[in-house]
This record gives C-alpha cells, structure tokens and sequence, in this order.
C-alpha cells in the first residue's frame, strides 16, 4: 500500500521538478520517501532542493541585466554558462544519502562513526572509508564538500590526544584553543596536527598524495642535518689525509741516495 501511494507522491514530485517548482517538487519527494524508499528517489530529492536554492538567490540588479542584452552571441552563451550549477555531474542515490547522513552529525565521533573510546587505528581507518566516498573528485551530490570537511576536521581533531581531550571536556569550543594548538603543532611536528593542513592534505597523506611540501621539505632536510652532525671515526680522519701522506712518501724516495765509491 505504501509503495503504491510512494510512487504516485514521487511522480508528481518528477512533475514539479519538470515545471521548475522546485520547492514542492522536494516536499512530493520527502513525502515518497517517507512512505518507500523507492529507488532514485533521494537523487532527485537532492537536485530538486539544489535549483530551489538557486531559484530563491537574489537576482541580480538592473545594471546587470542589461549588459548582456548589448554583449555578443559568445558573450551571452558565456553569461548563460556562468548562471548553470557549477557541478552538473551525475550523483547517485547513495552519494546523497552518505553527504545528509554527515550533516546531520553532532558530534566527531557521530561523523567517523567510532566509539568514543576507539582507538587510533579505529579513527584511521573511519577517516580512510569516508573520505574516499566524499572527496569532491569521486562526490557530486549537493553538499559533499561540506562534509569531506567535515570528516577531514573530525579526524584532525580525534587523532591528536591533546585536542581530543579538550575536545571531550569542552566540545568545539574549548577554552585556551590557542594554546591547545601550540602545544600540538610543538608534539606532533610533521605530522596530521598542525592547522596549516587542510583536509584534501589529510586525503594525499592516506592515498599517495604524500606529505604537504612544506613538511616534506622540512623532513628531506633533516637527514642532511644529521649527516652533518655525526662525528668522524679515526679512520674516516686517517682516510681524510691519505692523499697527503702518499705524498710525502713519493718525495723521500725519489731523491738520490749517496753515490757508492768507485772500486778500487
């Protein structure tokens, strides 16, 4: 029974999508999936409510409009390209299930889906399956984006012991943030803590990307740093003036010796 009055809720919804009444094609396609989860139903659900976002933008002021009523054929085909979505790939259900399930997340520990007491592998490995659905380059569901962020500052935050503890006392929020950061970038320097790292650095780490070139720079100096520093054996000292050594002994033997007597 339900199904039945799902599809007829999902096919009005197709309706207004096609007449450009956004807003209630998303209320026919909330009220459908209430009733059944009927396949494509949450695609469409989320690019009814991305044109009605768009639809309900300001518009632009007269000066605006004008212009293009002036401008050239290429110049017009230019402005009506800029007003399409910026992202028109296709998404699928399940991209625009994951991106809503993110969002509507309270907590870090929500976002990953771990345990308040998991570990740093557990947290590793939460990051690692999510932020391979949601990257911008594999996602294209509405507000995918947002929450790639969002996973890439749960782990930021969840796998640094200090800043999860502060995190676990005080939420988001915590006083002496500043601090907190400080005491983080100093512990765990060239690591996934410092603020400077931004989530798609996060995601090159775990998938080849490497590290970010400011500490990749700073960890292939380190090695030159240390050769340096390492003290000489003797033998490395006595190698050092063969050469010199060699030398000198070359020149004692190639002068002459004492001419011996004629016999007698």
């Amino acid at each position: 029974m339900n199904r039945g009055e799902a599809e007829k809720c999902m096919e009005l919804g197709k309706k207004h999508l096609r007449a450009g009444n956004y807003r209630q094609a998303v209320k026919w396609f909330d009220k459908s999936i209430r009733l059944f989860p009927l396949p494509g139903a949450e695609a469409l659900r989320g690019r009814s409510e991305e044109s009605a976002k768009q639809q309900e933008a300001p518009s632009p002021s007269a000066s605006s409009r004008a212009a293009p009523a002036a401008a050239t054929p290429s110049s017009s085909n230019a402005s009506s390209t800029v007003s399409q979505p910026e992202d028109t790939r296709p998404y699928t259900e399940d991209q625009v299930r994951i991106v809503r399930k993110i969002k509507m997340c309270k907590t870090h520990y929500d976002v990953l889906g771990v345990a308040k007491n998991a570990d740093e592998n557990e947290v590793k490995k939460a990051y690692r399956k999510l932020a391979l659905k949601l990257h911008p380059d594999k996602n294209s569901a509405p507000g995918a984006e947002d929450a790639f962020k969002a996973v890439g500052k749960a782990f930021t935050i969840l796998s640094d012991d200090q800043k999860r503890a502060d995190y676990d006392r005080f939420g988001d929020t915590a006083p002496g943030e500043n601090n907190s950061r400080q005491r983080s970038r100093q512990q765990h320097h060239g690591g996934f803590h410092d603020e400077d790292i931004s989530p798609e650095d996060i995601f090159n780490m775990f998938f080849g990307g490497g590290m970010p070139r400011q500490r990749q720079r700073q960890r292939q100096a380190q090695p030159r740093q240390q050769a340096d520093q390492t003290p000489r054996t003797p033998m490395q000292q006595l190698l050092q003036f063969l050469p010199l050594i060699l030398v000198l002994c070359l020149s004692l033997f190639s002068f002459p010796g004492n001419q011996t007597a004629p016999f007698r």
